[in-house]
């Protein structure tokens, strides 16, 4: 969500004197399950975004994102009709089931993400239309579940040359989580309790005597010019056991924050610090040379993916300039969370020794939790030292540890690099498979 609010405020697009244009617009590609709330996450950008164009990857071909070269009925003259992605520009484009396109049609678009142009030559017609737009798609893994044995190159079933447009790729997942299936299931039949009272559907349907009463009050109070909203159905936000919850203050009303956005994105224009420019070159260098599996190639494009994202949080803090703390380290830590499922949030605030569950929370992701598994977990650590000689058992924890923190594989020479008895990290493993816990092919272990 973070990054979402970032791309509606996007970075500062450059054009050198001699004729580059640097894009400053933000692209994001979700890839995930079904049921993990990305058309829900569309929605709500086309909602507050001040201005967004809406389609889908079924509905819509490449001239019908960029251009087309149509006839006139009367005329009978050649007349160039401009496409979605044209439409928005100075906006965003939001493309739902983008995996569903075919590879013609998502071909048509690399020129407009990259270049932000559309340059038509057909029918006589010689035409260069700007496409200055930010592009959010999300799309289904190749196989409808995303396949947590295979690499993420074999989930998303994209060309590379797409993928490399995409400044941020998230992996949503849908993790078996007792906690968080009850905090979703809370929320979606608390949202069904009352009918909409904003038209639609449902106006001759009988209400609460005592909500009714308090939509009357409502209604007849004075107007108030504050931005803030209160929250009309504030009994939604009590959970099944009454106790009320701090989500149930006051919220920002959708008109403010359209023009909010439209007054940080056009009227702030930030400029890098030198301490912000050593920090970006610094941490760009130190994020090459990882050698973990990631979602995209860390290239040149991901250097300009953390200016635009530093100077995007710039924007909304209304700063002039953009600061290497926070501004490159949030950037920093949304990159690092789309490329390598970190996220150093999950155990800042935690007190006390780490839990499994919160241990399997780092990376961004919640890993499945059997009796078995928490059998592992539950052994204790220990590292080869001559005063501490390392045991097997704790050696399987420290394993699958790090498997699951590492998006469920790994090259076998990275697991426990530290230890130099590799036979019985060997052992380890294959204890491991034994169990069915893993599954080793081609020196990669995979958790089943």
């Amino acid at each position: 969500k973070k990054a979402l609010a970032l791309q509606l405020l996007s970075g500062c697009e450059k054009n050198l004197e001699n004729g580059t244009h640097l894009r400053g617009d933000i692209n994001i590609l979700m890839v995930g399950d079904p049921s993990t709330a990305k058309s829900q996450l569309l929605r709500a950008v086309m909602t507050i975004a001040p201005l967004a164009v809406s389609t889908t990857g079924k509905g819509s071909s490449g001239v019908g994102l960029t251009a087309a070269v149509t006839s006139d009925p009367d005329t009978r003259e050649r007349r160039l009709e401009a496409g979605a992605m044209v439409l928005a520009d100075r906006g965003i484009v939001c493309v739902d089931e983008f995996d569903k396109m075919s590879e013609a049609d998502r071909v048509a678009i690399h020129e407009a993400m990259e270049q932000q142009t559309v340059t038509i030559a057909k029918a006589g017609i010689h035409a260069s239309l700007n496409a200055r737009c930010s592009v959010l798609a999300a799309a289904n893994p190749v196989y409808g579940q995303y396949d947590r044995r295979r690499r993420i190159q074999e989930n998303i079933g994209l060309p590379d040359s797409l993928l490399s447009r995409f400044d941020l790729l998230f992996v949503v997942l849908d993790q078996l989580d007792p906690d968080t299936d009850r905090r979703i299931a809370s929320h979606v039949i608390r949202g069904h309790r009352y009918k909409n009272t904003h038209g639609g559907a449902g106006h001759d349907s009988d209400y609460d005597d005592d909500y009714d009463s308090d939509s009357e009050m409502e209604d007849s109070a004075p107007k108030s010019h504050s931005v803030w909203q209160k929250s009309r159905y504030e009994s939604l936000s009590k959970g099944a056991d009454g106790s009320s919850s701090n989500n149930a203050e006051d919220v920002l009303q959708h008109d403010f924050l359209r023009k909010y956005l439209h007054f940080a994105k056009t009227r702030i224009k930030p400029i890098l610090t030198e301490e912000a420019r050593e920090c970006i070159a610094s941490r760009y260098a130190e994020m090459r040379g990882r050698q973990d599996e990631r979602t995209l190639p860390v290239t040149a494009r991901s250097l300009e993916t953390v200016i635009r994202l530093a100077t995007a949080h710039a924007k909304a803090r209304l700063s002039p300039t953009v600061e290497a703390d926070p501004d490159v380290a949030a950037a920093m830590d949304i990159l690092s969370f789309a490329l390598y499922h970190e996220n150093k949030d999950t155990v800042v605030d935690q007190e006390g020794p780490p839990t499994p569950e919160i241990e399997n929370q780092r990376g961004g992701k919640r890993a499945r939790l059997s009796d078995d598994n928490e059998s592992f977990l539950s052994q204790p650590q220990g590292l080869e030292s001559p005063q501490n000689p390392i045991d097997l058992a704790a050696l399987v924890s420290t394993i699958w540890r790090e498997l699951q923190e590492s998006n469920d594989e790994k090259a076998i020479k990275h697991i426990c690099s530290d230890v130099a008895d590799r036979d019985l990290v060997r052992s380890a493993i294959q204890q491991l498979e034994e169990q069915e816990k893993v599954m080793i092919d081609d020196a990669m272990v995979y958790i089943q």
